[in-house]
């Protein structure tokens, strides 16, 4: 495969990746308002990150400088209340 072609079947693969989440993201309610052009920009900027069973994504207190997207699983929100913690919801 020449460097040339596979560049091109990169970007094509590429702008796919772009054109499915911004569909799937159209979809997320609290996303609704955002234009096409606007959920293009933030499908852009995401990345992927997977998680383990029982692995912390976020502590209680921790600046907040991410935007979360569950596509696959389910999360635990637990309020540390000096304790073991209580659950207060799961998404």
């Amino acid at each position: 495969l020449k460097a040339s072609r596979f560049r091109k079947v990169m970007i094509s693969g590429s702008k796919k990746a772009l054109r499915e989440r911004v569909q799937w993201l159209s979809t997320v309610p609290i996303l609704s308002g955002l234009s096409v052009p606007d959920l293009t920009k933030a499908a852009d900027l995401m990345e992927e990150k997977k998680f383990s069973s029982e692995q912390l994504i976020i502590r209680q207190g921790d600046k907040g400088d991410a935007f979360y997207v569950i596509t696959k699983g389910s999360v635990v929100c637990r309020i540390n209340d000096g304790g073991a913690g209580t659950d207060v919801a799961t998404l």
